[in-house]
């Protein structure tokens, strides 16, 4: 088994060791902390002992209580999601510490690959100039300088075989330790307690009341733009005839007066005419009267 060079030692170290368990410290405390804001909020759902909330909760119910007293539905998924953006944990939040655990077995694996490869590609030039500055007929002196190269090798191989095994440690503790499957449990006991269980203690009837409301208002504006409707209608169709009724109207009228006025005239005309036939016939009687009396004297002369 080849030595490793301290150089070498101290950047696995570095690069490798510390990261992977760093990781695993990181993900192992997420998960469990996302398994404990569910218990949280799954006993407030079960009607069980409030106590004392976390912060996440706390917030959440402040912010879900300002928005439905200002909107008709809070969109709960994208407050819940905004929220969970700024949960911290030492002084990263959890979304980075998830992202970093689900990335860095990748890496691991993508340096091992990186370090084999480089390490064969160096070993592989040494051992070419190697074989070509030795001279073939002393065999022990060409061993003793092949050893040396295959001795790079195996140490490139031995970096490379650490990388892959952290690598692997972490695939399986982010599959046992699934963070996302314990943010989806968090996030929909969070919804279901949110939506169905603090919203009515919240709003009691006023959705009801803003229902109505906006259902009346709904149905003013309705009348409103009816009424205009009808209106614009009325007057786009019927505006030409309407102007003639008017013009008609104005000529009846002025044919109206015209023959009052007429009769008027006939009337006093009339009146002059049956006193002149009153007048004549007067005199038509006083002729008779004398012409009676001019008989009976002359019948007595006879």
């Amino acid at each position: 088994m080849p030595i490793l060079p301290p150089y070498l030692v101290i950047i696995t170290v570095l690069f490798v060791v510390l990261p992977s368990i760093a990781a695993i410290f990181l993900r192992l405390a997420v998960h469990k902390r996302l398994v404990f804001l569910e218990s949280r909020v799954r006993r407030l759902i079960n009607r069980g002992d409030r106590g004392n909330q976390p912060e996440i909760v706390n917030e959440l119910e402040r912010r879900f209580k300002e928005a439905s007293c200002n909107l008709e539905q809070v969109n709960t998924v994208a407050l819940i999601d905004q929220i969970y953006s700024q949960e911290k944990f030492l002084f990263l939040s959890c979304e980075q510490i998830d992202y970093f655990c689900r990335t860095l077995p990748n890496l691991l694996l993508s340096f091992g690959l990186l370090g084999t490869f480089l390490g064969i590609t160096l070993n592989l030039s040494t051992l070419s100039q190697t074989i070509s500055q030795t001279n073939s007929s002393d065999v022990n002196s060409l061993i003793r300088e092949l050893q040396k190269p295959l001795e790079g090798m195996g140490i490139a191989f031995t970096t490379s075989l650490t990388g892959i095994f952290f690598s692997a440690v972490l695939t399986v503790v982010n599959l046992i330790k699934n963070t996302s499957i314990a943010k989806y449990k968090f996030i929909s006991v969070l919804e279901d307690y949110l939506d169905n269980i603090y919203l009515p203690k919240v709003q009691g009837n006023n959705r009801l009341d803003k229902a109505v409301d906006r259902l009346v208002f709904e149905f003013q504006d309705f009348l409103g733009r009816f009424g205009t409707t009808v209106r614009d209608a009325v007057e786009s169709s019927l505006g030409a005839k309407i102007q003639q009724i008017v013009d008609v109207n104005k000529q009846s009228t002025d044919l109206a007066r015209q023959v009052y006025t007429g009769f008027q005239e006939s009337s006093g005309t009339i009146a002059r005419s049956a006193t002149d036939l009153k007048y004549a016939v007067s005199a038509f009687q006083d002729a008779v009267v004398v012409m009676m009396t001019s008989s009976g004297r002359f019948e007595q002369v006879a």
